[in-house]
């Protein structure tokens, strides 16, 4: 028979590892920008986690029963995996995080904390041709064309195709090319008064246009900011995946930025004209095309003078 003195020992144990679990995701949700009361309730704290991380919340009930919790485990982990890409953190974190998530819960939320300093790993999506001169055996010097991989991306960016495509006539022209990774607050003159004579629109896969008259726009269902100087564009979602506080756009000159604002269904877009990929949460890159914000999908478009 155990020992009473053991059974409520292991008991106190469990619940302070229990309210340290809550305490340290509800501390991040508040950092991501999401509600902080799911991190106290588990069931709605390990959904939470596995949308963050690209995965389906009802894996976070499977967690619960026998037979398949080992699946529900390798789920979340693979989640939380993703999740730790934006801090440069690699499979061992992850699984952690399944097997002990206080730890993992204490070490986001501290690192949460600290910012985004350094911007997501995200390599930019090209595919261009290059030619070199190298000496031939017979003497002369005879040139050869060599190719870059295409598509290539780095942690944190995953190739997702997109549904249809928008009419050819308002394909956005194409961007000069732009280094990335980048930040919001990285973006060259994000705060200078934009070319007058140039002006944006916002066209939508239904026909709807909306005017890009601000050069900091939050989209989403229900916008929010904290900041004046931001615009808020509420968009009419039919598909029940856009977050109040999808995404934001922000303009440089004539170039467009998007940032993914950690939004539960993400960001899809072509970097530098390469394949459709989904975007780190907090990355920002360069529009150039269409792009689709959960299952909203769009391309902006200068408007004639």
């Amino acid at each position: 028979m155990i020992d009473p003195i053991v059974l409520i020992s292991a008991g106190v144990v469990l619940l302070l590892l229990g309210i340290a679990d809550g305490a340290a995701a509800s501390v991040l949700f508040a950092r991501l920008g999401r509600e902080r009361w799911r991190g106290w309730l588990p069931i709605v704290r390990d959904g939470e986690l596995l949308r963050m991380g690209q995965e389906g919340a009802y894996v976070a009930g499977l967690l619960l029963i026998p037979p398949v919790t080992l699946y529900a485990l390798w789920v979340k982990g693979r989640a939380l995996y993703r999740i730790g890409l934006r801090w440069g953190w690699g499979p061992a974190l992850a699984v952690l995080g399944a097997l002990v998530p206080v730890v993992w819960s204490i070490l986001a939320a501290a690192r949460a904390g600290r910012g985004e300093a350094e911007p997501v790993p995200v390599r930019a999506a090209e595919s261009r041709s290059r030619e070199r001169q190298e000496p031939a055996s017979d003497g002369p010097i005879r040139r050869r064309r060599t190719t870059e991989a295409a598509g290539a991306v780095g942690p944190g960016v995953r190739g997702v195709p997109l549904t249809g495509t928008m009419p050819a006539e308002q394909v956005a022209p194409a961007l000069p090319e732009i280094p990335v990774p980048l930040t919001p607050e990285a973006i060259p003159a994000a705060t200078s008064t934009p070319t007058r004579s140039r002006r944006y629109e916002l066209i939508l896969a239904d026909g709807s246009r909306h005017a890009l008259d601000a050069q900091r726009i939050v989209v989403g269902r229900a916008p929010r900011s904290d900041s004046p100087d931001v615009k808020l564009l509420p968009l009419v979602d039919g598909s029940g995946q856009l977050s109040k506080s999808h995404a934001e756009l922000l303009r440089s000159g004539d170039i467009w930025f998007i940032t993914d604002l950690h939004s539960t269904n993400g960001v899809i877009t072509s970097i530098q004209g390469g394949a459709p990929t989904r975007l780190a949460p907090g990355a920002c890159v360069p529009v150039a095309g269409e792009f689709q914000l959960g299952g909203v999908r769009g391309v902006i478009r200068p408007l004639e003078d």
